[in-house]
């Protein structure tokens, strides 16, 4: 996983130059981001499920596009695996809607290389968890707040903080439980006219 997420990152960098030659923010544009959150669960959640807080890292890849200057429709998927102990083990793939709203701070500036990009968004995510042998659908809702600072005319550092909600209702006799999650996360996004 590691070095798909360095091949896609070199890939970014390599191809940025070609694409994206006005405000990446503007209508019609699209994104792609990748970003890798360090997350820690609290709350039922982790007293329930792990006994104690616990810390992971989520994967978050998404597309958005632009249907006005500034606001983003897209969607967002979330992958985990974690294991611990000697046979503990979670894992859990979502996928969902995201809005966002990108706050335009150069609109004065004549390059958009070094441009800085604070943005806003919420989303929900419908998921499939396995836990302990156990299997579930669930959902989770949150927001988010960052911002991409341009290395290029079309590539961004990425990074913002996220708190969500996660409702986690088990098959089987296992109780339901909910709790809080809360990222912080890193990575890169590319923008295309």
């Amino acid at each position: 996983m590691r070095y798909l997420m360095l091949y896609l990152a070199g890939l970014l960098i390599i191809v940025g130059g070609a694409f994206a030659q006005n405000s990446p923010i503007d209508k019609g544009s699209f994104m792609l981001t990748g970003q890798a959150s360090y997350t820690s669960l609290g709350g039922d959640l982790a007293d329930e499920l792990f006994g104690e807080s616990m810390n992971l890292i989520i994967i978050n890849p998404g597309i958005g596009y632009f249907i006005s200057e500034g606001f983003m429709i897209g969607g967002d998927v979330a992958i985990l695996s974690a294991s611990w102990g000697e046979d503990e083990d979670v894992s859990f793939l979502g996928f969902g809607p995201t809005i966002g709203y990108y706050f335009n701070t150069g609109q004065t500036r004549t390059k958009i290389k070094g441009a800085f990009y604070p943005y806003i968004k919420g989303f929900f995510q419908m998921q499939s968890i396995s836990l302990y042998d156990a299997d579930a659908s669930n959902f989770m809702f949150g927001g988010k707040v960052g911002f991409d600072a341009m290395l290029t005319n079309s590539v961004a550092i990425d990074a913002g903080i996220t708190f969500s909600k996660l409702s986690f209702d088990p098959d089987g006799p296992a109780k339901s439980v909910s709790g809080n999650i809360l990222s912080i996360g890193a990575g890169l996004t590319q923008f295309i006219l």
